[in-house]
């Protein structure tokens, strides 16, 4: 499926730094208490905050003692952060495998990053390795489905292939042959097949790791990049489902009631997301919008910690700005 995305491109505002830890409780309620006062100031009912999960922790306990003043407030889970406990909970999986020492051998992977990458502590390292490691694994996966096909079936989806227009959106459409579909579902089904142990232990071991980086991850991504608020809430619990098998209890407890929440918020609130408060979009590209707490991390964090930039004031500020989105920038008055 080719994306167009139609909502406008957003602008990022910095807000008064708050010179403290910003897990200290002060600090969570003030900043609370500052996203209330720009959704009154705006004309909105409804306000939403994103935090890693240290600060949101501390901000729903607060949200529950101080009940009815922060229930119109929606306390999100930076994705960002929750993608970084994925890859932990992933690399908890694949430790230990000799995999690691493949990627080193083959120059994929410095020395030096293996613990990094194994415990999910750098974003750009881990999405680009574990995307690629599960698309060669797959490769391989698809090509033992080949070696089964019957002839005709496999000249027929060749050609479709071939004959693959450069237009997008005709080659959309092009996809849709019957010929493409019955031959996905056929994979999928050899896929599942593999994941039930019809290869072996090994097999079963490598197609979960493909299934959680191809199917499961890359699902996550695309409901963010596409600010799909109701496919999220619906991919949220696999994730969940991870973090419980794999030893990531935080982000499993945590996250479920942050999926509670979701789910059971009022419809305007999934109205206000639905418009862009969900993900950020920064480039005129379609499929380019990121996470807002990567927003903070690549825009108001980077200058505060940044000896280049001329920001002195944030300069010294150890604590997390919040970062407020202008609401005029995805619809809302």
């Amino acid at each position: 499926m080719y994306i167009k995305d139609v909502l406008p491109m957003q602008r990022i505002c910095y807000m008064d730094p708050i010179s403290r830890s910003p897990t200290n409780n002060d600090v969570v309620k003030e900043t609370m208490i500052r996203t209330m006062n720009v959704a009154r100031e705006t004309g909105q009912d409804y306000s939403i905050v994103t935090y890693d999960l240290a600060v949101a922790l501390k901000a729903y306990s607060i949200q529950a003692i101080e009940s009815p003043m922060f229930d119109n407030l929606l306390i999100m889970l930076g994705n960002f952060h929750v993608e970084l406990d994925f890859y932990g909970a992933v690399g908890t999986l694949i430790n230990e495998t000799g995999i690691e020492f493949i990627l080193t051998e083959a120059d994929i992977l410095a020395e030096g990053s293996m613990m990094g990458f194994i415990k999910g502590k750098f974003y750009n390292c881990c999405t680009r390795i574990h995307e690629l490691l599960a698309n060669v694994l797959e490769q391989k996966l698809y090509q033992l489905f080949l070696l089964d096909l019957p002839e005709e079936e496999y000249e027929s989806v060749v050609l479709v292939m071939h004959t693959l227009p450069s237009n997008a959106s005709q080659a959309e459409v092009h996809l849709l042959d019957p010929v493409v579909l019955q031959h996905l579902e056929k994979y999928e089904e050899f896929f599942q097949m593999i994941i039930d142990g019809s290869q072996g232990p090994t097999a079963q071991f490598w197609a979960t790791y493909i299934f959680l980086i191809n199917r499961l991850h890359r699902e996550l991504q695309r409901c963010v990049k596409t600010n799909d608020v109701n496919s999220y809430i619906n991919v949220f619990p696999m994730i969940l489902g991870v973090f419980f098998s794999l030893n990531r209890p935080n982000y499993a407890r945590w996250g479920t009631l942050f999926l509670q929440k979701l789910k059971s918020c009022d419809p305007k609130l999934i109205e206000i997301l639905e418009k862009g408060a969900f993900s950020v979009r920064r480039t005129t590209k379609d499929y380019s919008r990121s996470a807002v707490d990567l927003s903070l991390e690549q825009s108001v964090n980077r200058d505060a910690a940044s000896q280049m930039k001329g920001i002195v004031a944030f300069r010294n500020c150890h604590a997390k700005v919040v970062v407020k989105h202008d609401p005029e920038s995805y619809g809302c008055n």
